[in-house]
């Protein structure tokens, strides 16, 4: 979290995505962690939302959660956490800038907010549809299997090897 993109999502996030997310869901819950958590953050008494610092384990803390958010407005390269939450089967809601180099396919494997609305929106509609929210998170986990495991990467490496070395 001392990242800036990381900060500057998050805050956005408690600050224009939640209270609209609270007014159709009052009993909605939200659970926020990372390194180096702000100071504020942690002190931050916000309705239906825990924010702690570092966990012990990322793996389990997205494991034992419904849905990831990774609301990202700036940056480079690819979101690994949002790999790693795809390869637990959990739904993920991103931005356009967040879902950058990730081969994925929006409302199919991911869901992509443009904006404040949108993203309260997706929050929602998870909510109110589990199978729709079971289904983006296995075609998530699928996706992972295709296209970023261990075989498929060693496989294309040694395809690109081979057409380096021939040229």
């Amino acid at each position: 979290m001392d990242w800036l993109p990381n900060e500057e999502g998050i805050r956005w996030l408690l600050s224009e995505v939640w209270p609209k997310v609270l007014l159709q869901r009052p009993d909605a819950r939200l659970d926020l962690a990372g390194n180096k958590m702000p100071a504020d953050l942690l002190k931050a008494e916000i309705a239906g939302v825990t924010i702690r610092g570092r966990v012990k384990s990322a793996q389990n803390f997205m494991r034992d959660r419904q849905v990831m958010v990774v609301p990202l407005f700036s940056a480079g390269g690819m979101r690994v956490k949002i790999i790693e939450g795809m390869a637990l089967g959990k739904p993920v809601i991103s931005t356009p800038i967040g879902a950058e180099g990730i081969d994925h396919t929006e409302g199919l494997n991911i869901l992509i907010a443009r904006n404040a609305n949108e993203f309260a929106q997706h929050i929602i509609s998870l909510d109110e549809a589990p199978d729709y929210m079971r289904m983006i998170g296995s075609e998530a986990r699928k996706l992972i299997e295709t296209t970023y495991a261990d075989a498929r990467i060693v496989k294309d490496l040694v395809e690109l090897y081979e057409r380096l070395r021939k040229a």
